[in-house]
């Protein structure tokens, strides 16, 4: 499963993606959910497999998908911003 998914604060402000790529898992599985086609999905992302999908789908009953981590403060307005955002 560590082979699909990665995470990094430095892309897509620490979202799981799809290793290799800045595609979030959770758009990817969200298009599904929503009745998008195996088939149109692979259009847009041909490296996508169902077998990537199915354990993407592992990963987020396990690791739900939860906020970036915060760990960058506006001096301004004291507001925490994403890892990786707004350099």
């Amino acid at each position: 499963m560590q082979t699909v998914v990665h995470v990094d604060p430095e892309i897509q402000g620490g979202h799981a993606v799809f290793r290799g790529t800045r595609l979030p898992v959770t758009i990817a599985l969200g298009r599904l959910d929503a009745g998008e086609s195996f088939e149109s999905l692979h259009e847009d992302y041909p490296y996508l497999t169902l077998e990537k999908l199915k354990l993407a789908r592992l990963y987020l009953d396990i690791f739900p998908a939860a906020p970036p981590p915060l760990n960058r403060l506006n001096q301004a307005t004291g507001v925490w911003w994403p890892a990786g955002c707004c350099r």
